[in-house]
């Protein structure tokens, strides 16, 4: 499963015309994981959508540092549940 979206993302950065925005790239890449999503888990069905907006706000110019801080730290202890496509638990990064 994570590889056909990382194979999605190669295909759109390949298509894509030349001096597209990496943040415009994630958002991107955000909204394709979170409609992939089974929705079980709360870091899926809930996180990916704040994390969307709070990069959605980036783009539009309503962000400030603090938005920016939120996106760059990491959750205290992240984990995929074993219902998700990958399975198993991942320690936190």
């Amino acid at each position: 499963m994570v590889e056909g979206l990382y194979r999605d993302v190669e295909r759109r950065i390949a298509a894509s015309p030349p001096g597209l925005c990496p943040v415009e790239m994630s958002l991107s890449f955000l909204q394709l994981c979170h409609a992939q999503t089974c929705g079980k888990c709360v870091p899926c069905r809930i996180g990916l959508g704040q994390l969307t907006k709070l990069i959605s706000q980036v783009l539009d110019g309503t962000a400030n540092m603090g938005t920016v801080r939120i996106i760059e730290k990491p959750p205290a202890a992240l984990w995929i549940p074993p219902t998700a496509p990958s399975g198993g638990m991942r320690p936190g990064w």
